[in-house]
């Protein structure tokens, strides 16, 4: 079962046959660089990308999951979840079990994908609008099921631009956790790419922008080494 909307971008057609592939993971660095208004819903019948095969998970919960409330109960699929890492893995069981997708889970599977409200058409013109940023408070408000891809045709919520807007900043002159201080002096870090997993589970509200003279983070420098040899 793919981890999210399937998509490809409207330049993979330009490549060459065996380079063309979609992508089902928001956790994938190659997904993550396509920009929105570049995503083209489906598979385009090529292979699924190699860092999204990487970040797949299977869906599991946990043998405990049927003691809590109803309402608690829920199963995991990603791999970068904090909530489905806690649970060791003589305590997983397979599936889902019944129970409704991780709310971790459900927010990572977002990410930069558009999307837009069912109840969007009936809102004034002017307040019509879509999201595809995984931080956006009024994007997260909306439950999945009452959620479309794409954006409709509708402009892109202020506080979703806002926050592309600081990840270029941050991008630029590097941000860490306001927290970091607080940190053995040996694993203090900053961040400056937006596919670093750590980077992007610190809350905006938390960052503090330039390095801190922090070492850089290791899954940014990686990220950037991968994008240098493409």
């Amino acid at each position: 079962m793919p981890t999210t909307t399937e998509f490809h971008s409207i330049h993979e057609a330009a490549k060459p046959a065996g380079k063309r592939v979609h992508h089902n993971s928001l956790a994938c660095p190659s997904a993550l660089e396509i920009p929105g208004h570049e995503r083209k819903s489906g598979t385009g019948d090529y292979r699924l990308c190699k860092h999204c095969e990487k970040h797949a998970a299977a869906a599991f919960h946990s043998v405990h999951e049927a003691a809590k409330p109803a309402g608690k109960r829920v199963h995991h699929n990603h791999k970068s979840c904090p909530s489905g890492k806690e649970i060791p893995a003589n305590e997983r069981v397979s599936g889902t079990g019944g129970y409704r997708l991780c709310k971790h889970c459900e927010q990572r599977h977002v990410g930069h994908i558009a999307f837009h409200s069912i109840h969007e058409a009936v809102k004034p013109a002017g307040k019509r609008v879509h999201h595809n940023h995984e931080t956006c408070l009024a994007g997260k408000e909306i439950p999945a099921k009452e959620r479309v891809s794409g954006s409709g045709g509708y402009r892109l919520c202020k506080i979703c631009a806002q926050h592309h807007k600081e990840t270029a900043k941050a991008e630029a002159i590097g941000f860490y956790s306001k927290h970091e201080a607080e940190k053995p002096a040996g694993k203090r870090v900053h961040h400056n790419h937006k596919a670093c997993l750590a980077g992007r589970e610190i809350p905006v509200k938390e960052r503090v922008n330039g390095t801190g003279g922090y070492r850089l983070c290791k899954m940014c420098e990686e990220h950037r080494a991968a994008a240098k040899k493409k």
